[in-house]
């Protein structure tokens, strides 16, 4: 079931720079007991004629006037990069169909193409999908496979609730057309592992009718209707036992391997909405537990939301399929101490602390 590649984090080596005491000025003439003047040192570094702002205030600025062009740049230019960048869409949801309310099926193909080519500009480690690639029909997948395998880097799929809505074609069929060896799994990249789960593993849409997971789904689906819970909606879905105790498997390596992780699934889990996972209060308990676990990012629910608590983001990416000719995705840039989300189209950018 565990579909993981692992990867060792390259460690640069720090420059060592030599303090400035160390440096010193040697063979300006000067007179006996005379000290060397200003203009003197530029001369013998070669900088006379320069134009230095802080030398006309009487030396570097102290730590209350503000900083100069000169020191600004040096800030820049120190600037960490990030580990690594990667790309995020939801909710693509292509349909040969004509729009219906605020989505626009048939307008998400020129969408996604115009996602794959800017995201084809930009160096990046990855690319996930996070469910509903299609609305409905098998045959859509032909239509968007192609443009989404154009991406140059390696690419992912989360499955959503749409990506079931198969007609007459088996269900089964739809984790091997996207080239799934299985439906949760997981991988590695510079000191992070990426979980992804399958949040519609116990559900009615990816169960055949009779079969034990759609049984079980029946069941957990009216409890929630009787507690007059939000998400209680036959298009939502749940986690098996046996994905739980693999998640926990996982998390418990990537705390002894000091790993970071980041967890994909298609339902959000907090705060409570009608698109929420069924055991969502279950889920994100778990997942605050683990301090490894630095965010939670989702799709399903199309105006996107965010959310933060006990230290744990929960991001959840707005729908691309929504509105006539405005796209939604992003890409996450991953630094040691934060998440930088820039987004396009309809998706806020944000800055994300991680917890320690």
């Amino acid at each position: 079931m565990e579909q993981a590649v692992s990867e060792t984090a390259a460690r640069d080596r720090g420059a060592t720079e030599t303090p400035p005491a160390a440096i010193g000025l040697q063979g300006i003439p000067t007179e006996t007991g005379r000290r060397t003047t200003r203009r003197e040192i530029l001369a013998a570094l070669g900088l006379l004629g320069l134009s230095f702002p802080f030398l006309a205030c009487g030396g570097a600025p102290g730590p209350d006037q503000p900083p100069t062009v000169a020191r600004a740049a040096i800030t820049k230019d120190n600037t960490h990069s990030p580990l690594f960048s990667f790309g995020v869409l939801a909710d693509v949801q292509y349909a040969d169909a004509p729009p219906a309310g605020t989505r626009f099926y048939r307008n998400s193909l020129g969408k996604l193409e115009r996602c794959v080519a800017d995201l084809n500009t930009r160096h990046l480690a990855f690319t996930i999908q996070l469910g509903d690639l299609i609305d409905k029909d098998f045959a859509g997948f032909d239509r968007l496979l192609p443009i989404y395998e154009r991406l140059k880097t390696t690419r992912h799929h989360v499955l959503g609730n749409h990506d079931y809505a198969v007609g007459d074609t088996p269900r089964q069929a739809v984790p091997a057309k996207l080239r799934l060896k299985a439906s949760y799994y997981d991988f590695a990249r510079k000191g992070w592992r990426f979980i992804v789960l399958d949040g519609g593993e116990v559900s009615t849409f990816a169960n055949p009718p009779g079969s034990e997971g759609y049984v079980r789904a029946q069941e957990i689906l009216a409890g929630l209707g009787e507690r007059g819970a939000p998400n209680a909606q036959d298009w939502n879905g749940t986690v098996s036992p046996a994905q739980i105790t693999w998640l926990k498997g996982r998390l418990d390596a990537a705390a002894r391997n000091s790993e970071n992780v980041l967890v994909f699934c298609h339902f959000p889990i907090y705060p409570e909405r009608a698109e929420n996972l069924w055991d969502d209060k279950m889920l994100s308990e778990l997942l605050e537990s683990y301090p490894c676990v630095k965010a939670y990012l989702a799709g399903h629910n199309h105006g996107g939301e965010y959310a933060e608590h006990n230290g744990l983001h929960y991001l959840t990416f707005k729908g691309m399929v929504e509105t006539e000719n405005t796209t939604a995705y992003a890409v996450l840039d991953v630094y040691p101490d934060r998440l930088k989300v820039t987004g396009f189209g309809r998706e806020p950018s944000r800055d994300l602390p991680l917890r320690r």
